[in-house]
């Protein structure tokens, strides 16, 4: 976390701006792009997210936060020769998410 103005925040506004910039550029990309690459630049938004949050988290959200990275960066490069495998990893991933919002009360 950032302490900012006496408020802790997860990004600065730089990250926050570059991260602004790539939901944005790939959500005009997708216009003319095929359909399996929506899930796709979805999953690489949530993996520099993750980046950013990674070395700032502590406890279970490191651990979830580190599998999420290492998944993405064995499932990513492999999603077009394994597209089942990709289609799985994509679904563990919600429930490893889930899970760890449902342990801290949280609802998806």
């Amino acid at each position: 976390m950032h302490e900012v103005a006496g408020q802790n925040t997860l990004m600065t506004e730089d990250e926050a701006l570059a991260y602004l910039a790539m939901l944005m550029s790939s959500a005009r990309g997708l216009i003319n792009e095929p359909a399996d690459y929506g899930p796709m630049r979805l999953v690489v938004a949530m993996h520099h997210l993750v980046r950013i949050l990674l070395p700032r988290a502590e406890g279970s959200t490191r651990e979830l936060l580190t599998r999420l990275e290492e998944a993405v960066a064995c499932h990513l490069p492999k999603r077009r020769a394994e597209p089942d495998r990709w289609v799985q990893f994509i679904e563990d991933a919600n429930r490893w998410i889930a899970r760890e919002m449902m342990q801290r009360g949280l609802s998806r």
